[in-house]
């Protein structure tokens, strides 16, 4: 007989459907609530917390400037939210873990794209800020 599969259902799952295990997650799967948007953003390995971020978890998104000379102040541009998707390079999500590829497996790990869930307001901000300057990730 199969195996007991529990969690999260991370696609929608009909009644009577047979549940896989990837169908579902072991944490909680982020919820886009009304009036929230998706927003994607470009890191690396520092700037996503050591590539120790995944889905779920509550971050704060924090700006400098590639622009010192105007005395711009680094700042945080928006506060406590939450990251829907961590993918890398391949737009493969980092959290998966599979059979070895090959030799640079562990590249596979390494975040390149995070997408957080924010408002309107917040996605608008962070990416004009993206453009002015770098973007990282502040964990709680």
């Amino acid at each position: 007989m199969g195996e007991k599969v529990s969690g999260y259902a991370k696609v929608d799952i009909s009644a009577g459907s047979y549940i896989l295990k990837n169908m579902v997650f072991t944490e909680k799967v982020p919820v886009i609530e009304e009036g929230m948007r998706r927003i994607t953003i470009s890191v690396n390995l520092t700037s996503s917390l050591a590539g120790k971020i995944k889905p779920g978890d509550i971050v704060d998104v924090g700006w400098v400037s590639k622009d010192q000379e105007k005395d711009a102040v680094s700042k945080i541009i928006a506060e406590k939210v939450q990251i829907y998707d961590v993918v890398n390079k391949m737009g493969e999500e980092t959290t998966k873990k599979g059979e070895k590829k090959n030799q640079y497996e562990k590249d596979m790990f390494i975040p390149a794209a995070v997408t957080l869930i924010v408002t309107p307001d917040q996605a608008v901000i962070i990416k004009y800020h993206e453009v002015l300057g770098s973007l990282f990730l502040i964990g709680y």
